[in-house]
């Protein structure tokens, strides 16, 4: 542990663009909320939940997630 692969780098920069979009697209459908579009908040939902997606894939890959790191051994943090 300790030593960061180019690949790792690779995963990190798709995992913070994701989440960048992410963010991109709550503020889409709340807009599209706010002006009561009920088809165009539709639409953006359906983009936020495959970046949503994206994201918690791009996580466990990291070590994110409780169960990527339960998976490696590695101790939850309040242990």
């Amino acid at each position: 542990m300790g030593t960061v692969t180019p690949l790792d780098t690779d995963v990190l920069c798709k995992y913070i663009i994701a989440e960048n979009e992410y963010l991109r697209l709550t503020n889409n459908v709340t807009m599209a909320l706010n002006r009561g579009d009920s088809a165009d908040a539709e639409k953006w939902i359906s983009a936020q939940c495959r970046v949503q997606r994206e994201s918690l894939l791009l996580a466990e890959e990291l070590g994110l997630t409780a169960q990527s790191r339960k998976k490696r051994g590695i101790p939850y943090p309040y242990d």
